[in-house]
């Protein structure tokens, strides 16, 4: 598949995870820096968001939403992060603020494109048919990730497996808790 250009600077690739199911990437390309969101299923599957920086000389940042085990295409190496944090961390040359957000997994980060008003919530929600659906566990952890996203003023939001929605605020904010498992 080929990246989607979303806005100037933003771009999605959707690659096929299983032959059911695609997992999303997106590219960045900020004024000091390029961000990758997610690496998909393995090194192959970036290959067509690194080929639109590859004569690029800012700093690649590649930023995991979370953690999963993963069907993998290509070499991968995992590492740990050389950059951790507790709440907050924000770029404000590329007016990016990544944000810990645990509901999927317990290292969930979100990340909030305050230049082009978009949201990257990499698997917290799945959207159908104008509808938000919760992908983590307990009631509260929902409660905390729907405030914390009130906090933001974006137009777009943009999940791990579905495609960029529109309105998605309000849908997040409507989203009915579920039974914890």
């Amino acid at each position: 598949m080929k990246p989607v250009k979303i806005t100037s600077r933003t771009f999605e690739l959707t690659v096929n995870e299983t032959p059911d199911a695609t997992v999303n990437m997106a590219l960045i390309l900020g004024k000091k820096h390029n961000f990758l969101i997610d690496t998909g299923v393995g090194a192959n599957s970036a290959l067509p968001l690194l080929e639109i920086i590859k004569d690029s000389a800012k700093p690649l940042i590649v930023i995991n939403t979370h953690g999963d085990d993963r069907i993998v295409d290509g070499e991968v190496r995992k590492v740990l992060p050389n950059v951790t944090f507790d709440s907050t961390i924000y770029f404000p040359e590329d007016g990016l603020t990544l944000f810990h957000t645990p509901f999927h997994t317990a290292g969930d980060i979100n990340i909030y494109d305050s230049v082009d008003k978009i949201l990257h919530i990499g698997d917290m929600f799945g959207f159908s048919e104008g509808k938000a659906y919760p992908w983590g566990k307990g009631k509260e952890a929902l409660r905390r990730v729907v405030e914390a996203y009130k906090v933001y003023d974006f137009d777009i939001c943009m999940s791990g497996h579905c495609p960029p929605q529109k309105g998605a605020k309000v849908m997040m904010e409507a989203a009915e808790p579920w039974e914890d498992k």
